[in-house]
């Protein structure tokens, strides 16, 4: 049912598109949510704030009072009228629910004494207990019909509560998608409340009307979060921490079809009233094709559609990691037919430079020029460009470092060294030594992942590829070797490298002091400190609103938005060098304390001097990313090579499963 309704909601929009969008530059009319906040609680009451709710049409707040004057339960009224609900009550941790009638539905959570759902009468005497029962929300009709959402044995469930004796009846039939997964990022939101009709819930997708029938319980959407700037605020909690701290207490739907929704602030007394109106706006939707997103990418897509007057990017992800190759294959035929999104995010597409070649995306050396971005300001491995040309065909606004150490034992120094000399190295290397928390997939890949073709194993020309060779023969048994559980004992002969921030960076200095050399990832031409290939984003060249998406990849380009990642990451490093200096200045005056710098949301991490700034700049100056199309054949490789690594199938035999199936792959992507 859910599919449907999106997919209709899907083709609503196209229609909309054709209609209105005669031209490039058409506006799209599309319906957004428009949000309002006000604070309702921020109460100085002495006290343990238990909970927020809708009472009597207002809101109101649960609060166990400390002192002669507030002794016991009471009821704070957002009008400053006040009311004792129980002359006395044990504090526990947990929150609390008052009905109309009187009765209390209290949630017990502790990690002591685990989870509970209590009701009490008026007078406070318990009507019923039921361990083992984690409560949710709780809400109470016009009609005085209250509910309950909640957990038991890993199962969610809603349920009617008897208020005389306490007892919970179960609507049956009910699909309740409450743990709704955009890429890897889990929405969290989830509590119910009242409409017109009565009952009502709110998820990850929207607002649903709940009716029983004869037949069960069902559910009817009645306003969807999907594509609109409300679903960039829940869909990645971490990136709004504001979102993050707070706890949805109820909503409401009101007659003319506004919702509010009142949430609690979990580390403090505070509550905050969010209305929230379903809009008609104009504005041209930018889609943004992607398998996931950074919190930091997701907070400057919030931020870009609230300033934005014009333009408006909505996600395009797949519902969950399953799901990732038949995605990722979509996205390059659609492009490829002169369609798909607008933006493009290189994890979506699993022939990204095949489309390059192709001219699938848009030069955006004008588009760059032209809002002021000075692409000198910028480290190298910002632009991708076609070789040979200054055409850039992508950007990567933030960047994630990536680089190893090696014992000295192994390699004294890395200059002038390629696979083979380091495989040999490895091999050679007399004594037990382990990969420092590689996984055995990791290890295979550190040899592999630097090659577009595998070390000359794969030839996209001819369409061929050959893995019966000495070198991956070679690679393999390293890779055994160092993965077998009696390596993975002893100790570690590789390890990642931190590179941030400045005061985790293991410069050179730090490690020949530990007996170990630096080690980049190694590449077809050299051995070199790299980043990750997947988070450079493109404009497709047959987007209807080019201008938007430059607008877009300029404003994450600009130092604003540059200089924000650091509030949210402390690993993805700003491709604007001087925001990236500016960074290493802060770090390097606060080195070795531990205390914030609350203009910068900075916290050191450690002691760090002028040469660890100057080697860990020099780092990014030299960067290079990861060839972007060899995935889905390290995918094969590593389906088939891990049973070798178990002991469970011989070399040979693995050796020719891996040619017929990338063979195959070669053949099925001409």
């Amino acid at each position: 049912m859910k599919r449907f309704v999106y997919n209709a909601l899907f083709i609503l929009a196209i229609c909309l598109f054709v209609l209105t969008a005669c031209g490039k530059d058409s506006p799209l009319e599309y319906y957004d949510f428009s949000v309002e906040e006000r604070e309702v609680f921020d109460s100085q009451l002495p006290g343990q704030y238990y909970g927020f709710q809708f009472y009597e049409d207002e809101t109101a707040q649960i609060m166990l009072g400390k002192g002669k004057e507030w002794e016991g339960v009471w009821l704070l009224k957002a009008d400053g009228s006040s009311k004792q609900l129980l002359p006395g009550y044990e504090e526990f941790l947990g929150s609390w629910f008052l009905t109309s009638q009187g009765q209390s539905i209290l949630f017990y959570d502790s990690a002591v004494s685990g989870n509970r759902v209590q009701i009490l009468d008026r007078e406070g005497r318990e009507l019923s207990s039921r361990e083992g029962v984690s409560g949710r929300s709780v809400c109470e009709t016009k009609e005085g019909r209250v509910y309950l959402l909640a957990e038991e044995n890993d199962n969610v469930f809603l349920a009617e509560i008897n208020l005389t004796t306490g007892g919970l009846r179960r609507l049956e039939g009910l699909e309740l998608n409450l743990e709704r997964r955009l890429g890897l990022n889990s929405a969290a939101l989830q509590c119910l409340g009242t409409g017109s009709g009565g009952l009502m819930l709110m998820d990850c997708d929207g607002v649903w009307e709940i009716t029983e029938k004869e037949s069960g319980a069902e559910k009817r959407l009645m306003l969807s979060f999907e594509s609109t700037s409300y679903m960039d605020m829940i869909s990645d909690p971490v990136s709004n921490p504001n979102f993050y701290l707070r706890t949805p207490a109820g909503f409401r739907m009101l007659e003319d079809g506004s919702v509010e929704l009142l949430w609690k602030y979990t580390d403090s007394g505070r509550g905050i009233l969010q209305t929230l109106r379903y809009e008609k706006t104009e504005k041209a939707m930018l889609r943004l094709r992607c398998l996931q997103v950074s919190a930091w990418l997701a907070q400057c897509i919030t931020e870009f559609n609230r300033a934005s007057s014009d333009y408006f990017v909505v996600l395009e992800q797949p519902d969950g990691s399953a799901a990732w190759e038949e995605f990722a294959e979509r996205t390059d035929l659609e492009i490829g037919a002169g369609k798909g999104a607008d933006l493009i995010l290189g994890q979506a597409s699993r022939n990204f430079s095949a489309l390059v070649e192709k001219g699938a995306f848009l030069d955006l050396t004008s588009c760059l020029e032209g809002s002021g971005i000075v692409v000198e300001d910028y480290f190298p491995i910002a632009f991708a460009r076609e070789e040979g040309t200054d055409v850039i065909y992508g950007v990567k606004p933030s960047i994630t470092v990536t680089t190893y150490w090696v014992s000295s034992q192994v390699l004294e120094d890395p200059e002038g060294m390629d696979i083979n000399a380091v495989v040999d190295a490895l091999n050679e290397y007399p004594g037990k030594g382990s990969f420092e928390w590689f996984p055995p997939r990791a290890i295979l890949m550190f040899f592999l992942q630097g090659s577009e073709d595998f070390w000359g194993m794969v030839d996209y020309e001819k369409g061929t590829c050959n893995f019966d060779t000495e070198l991956f023969a070679k690679i393999l048994n390293t890779a055994k070797r160092y993965s077998e559980k009696a390596s993975m004992d002893s100790p570690a002969v590789v390890g990642f490298r931190q590179a941030a921030p400045l005061g985790a960076f293991v410069s050179t200095r730090r490690l020949q002091e530990q007996g170990k050399t630096a080690l980049g990832g190694i590449f077809d031409d050299g051995i070199f400190p790299m980043s990750l290939s997947g988070d450079l984003l493109a404009i497709n060249a047959d987007s209807a609103n080019p201008e938007g998406c430059g607008e877009f990849l300029s404003f994450l380009l600009q130092e604003e938005a540059q200089r924000n990642m650091q509030s949210v990451t402390r690993v993805a490093l700003p491709a604007h060098r001087g925001v990236f200096e500016e960074r290493q200045r802060h770090e390097l005056e606060w080195s070795g304390r531990s205390e914030p710098v609350t203009d910068t949301n900075f916290v050191s991490h450690g002691e760090c001097t002028q040469e660890d700034a100057a080697e860990q700049l020099e780092l990014m100056e030299s960067l290079r990313a990861l060839p972007m199309d060899t995935q889905h054949m390290q995918n094969i490789i590593w389906d088939e090579a891990k049973e070798y690594l178990e002991g469970i199938r011989p070399m040979e035999a693995v050796i020719d499963h891996i040619n017929n199936r990338v063979q195959l792959y070669l053949n099925e992507n001409k």
